[in-house]
């Protein structure tokens, strides 16, 4: 092969680097392994939780709660004015989830997601107490995923706050596609036949 291939073989494993990467998602439905008002252990999901707490579907009462629920028989729920986060040691992506206001309509959920303490991106969504609303997250690679709440009017359920539940989360790490794995040990592997075949055509 001459230069010219050498190069265009070089361009080719180049791309396949810089091809996106696809997350291996998890679903985290929060059905087993959480008890009633306890809060989520550090180590659920391979992230760390804080202000963060479980509840049953069997719990007393019409609320947001219960509403909140896409799969029995347990949501989590942030349930004081401190904000709550999910975060890892080594970084992940939230692919989206369900969140639902307790007992405020109009309540605006502030997601706010960090690497290295650097902000990373910053996304509200206004929810109701009434069903649960379908999220897409930012996706992008974090470390820390920070979590408030404020506003909105109260449904009249009898509880007052800016609590929110949060159910079926999808969580991601990063990992390659299987395409860019197979394009990049292809563009390898021509830059390497052009390289030994450059260096027998140079020694004849």
């Amino acid at each position: 092969m001459n230069i010219k291939s050498v190069a265009a073989a070089a361009i080719v494993a180049a791309f396949a680097v810089a091809m996106p990467a696809q997350a291996a998602t998890t679903l985290l439905t929060f059905d087993t392994g959480i008890g009633n008002f306890s809060p989520v252990p550090n180590g659920y999901g391979g992230l760390n939780w804080s202000n963060f707490y479980g509840y049953s579907k069997f719990n007393r009462g019409a609320s947001g709660y219960k509403n909140g629920m896409v799969s029995p028989d347990f949501v989590v729920f942030k349930p004081n004015a401190n904000p709550a986060s999910i975060s890892s040691s080594t970084d992940f992506q939230l692919a989206s989830g369900y969140l639902t206001g307790a007992w405020n309509d109009g309540m605006t959920v502030t997601v706010k997601g960090y690497n290295n303490s650097a902000l990373i991106y910053t996304q509200n969504f206004v929810v109701t107490s009434v069903s649960p609303t379908f999220v897409s997250f930012n996706n992008a690679l974090v470390d820390n995923v920070v979590f408030s709440s404020a506003g909105g009017t109260s449904h009249g359920y009898g509880g007052y706050g800016y609590h929110f539940v949060l159910d079926n989360l999808t969580i991601g790490a990063n990992v390659p596609e299987p395409a860019s794995r197979a394009l990049m040990i292809v563009g390898f592997g021509l830059v390497g036949v052009s390289i030994r075949r450059r260096k027998v055509a140079l020694a004849a």
